[in-house]
């Protein structure tokens, strides 16, 4: 079977949203080579002064669109993307409540066994959501630490748009070019080009029509299911994230030698900050990144400041005997 290299060169890894949508693009072109018993397809970025992403599949550039697209229309279906609560945190009817990451534990725990007991792809992306083990401070279910929206802003809500309009121009667009930003487009703010703090502002941003490139929006969702979260003791931790709600801070790894979907959950789990230079040569990574991730005091809004290189971790000094 015939492999195919293609060079996605508008997915810069130096972005977050750039990473965030190459990891999206590699879990919906795995969860597709599953299903049809292809050969997985392996994701690198270019060893360049401005890297960006290369993937290697079984399918030309128009069958990736394809995937990606077949892959929106089929993720209608998934119970974690058609929560739907009311002010408490409860399941509603269609259309009378608001669609949030942020339901009671309750109809939390109900959406992740549904989940579970469906498609492997719908757990994948609830498991990159939330846990209902781990609440807020209104006792609803506290999501990823990606979550940058608030106020009147609903991420399901926002990943519904996107996904109900998304075209194969918009997708060829998020590999190839992304162009002039939509104004009616939602942003999850994944960008790295700083916060648009209240306190620096005359006005609250929660009304601004920021406006965003759909395609790289949307595979950023798809690219939450491989940054998982995980409860340790009574907090909340998600792939990469180290700090608290304001002190927050996302590392990611920039990888140079071609990785499969599991491999490179496996890599986004570890613990990045601490690995030594030769550690780092062994795995192919070239750069690990990492952003501040400020939020407002009013309402939460979050944001990503733009990244900083980390420098290897010092091996460790042998122990001196008398």
């Amino acid at each position: 079977m015939t492999t195919y290299t293609h060079e996605c060169v508008a997915l810069n890894p130096w972005d977050p949203l750039g990473f965030l949508a190459s990891l999206g693009l590699l879990r919906v072109l795995d969860e597709a080579a599953r299903e049809e018993g292809v050969g997985r397809p392996r994701l690198r970025f270019a060893d360049d002064a401005s890297p960006y992403a290369i993937v290697e599949c079984v399918w030309t550039l128009e069958e990736v669109v394809d995937r990606v697209l077949r892959d929106a229309q089929r993720q209608s279906d998934n119970p974690v993307l058609n929560i739907e609560h009311d002010k408490a945190g409860e399941r509603c009817a269609t259309g009378t409540g608001t669609r949030d990451l942020k339901p009671s534990p309750d109809y939390a725990r109900e959406t992740l066994i549904e989940c579970a007991s469906g498609r492997r792809a719908f757990a994948d992306q609830a498991a990159g959501f939330f846990s209902e083990l781990v609440q807020d401070n209104n006792s609803r279910t506290k999501p990823t630490a990606l979550h940058f929206t608030a106020g009147q802003q609903s991420f399901l809500e926002m990943a519904y748009k996107l996904r109900t309009a998304l075209t194969a121009e918009q997708v060829r667009a998020a590999l190839l070019a992304w162009g002039e930003t939509d104004p009616q487009a939602p942003s999850f703010a994944w960008e790295g080009s700083g916060a648009r703090m209240y306190a620096l502002r005359a006005n609250s941003p929660s009304g601004d029509k920021k406006g965003a490139v759909p395609g790289p929006n949307w595979l950023g969702v798809r690219g939450l299911s491989m940054t998982p979260v995980r409860v340790r003791k009574d907090e909340l931790v998600t792939a990469g994230v180290r700090g608290h709600w304001k002190t927050a801070r996302y590392a990611w790894p920039v990888w140079t030698r071609f990785a499969t979907a599991p491999t490179t959950v496996a890599l986004l789990r570890s613990s990045l900050r601490e690995l030594r230079a030769a550690e780092r040569n062994a795995l192919g990574i070239t750069l690990i990144l990492e952003a501040s991730m400020p939020r407002t005091d009013q309402g939460g809004y979050g944001s990503f400041a733009p990244p900083t290189v980390l420098a290897p971790a010092k091996p460790t000094q042998p122990k001196q005997h008398a």
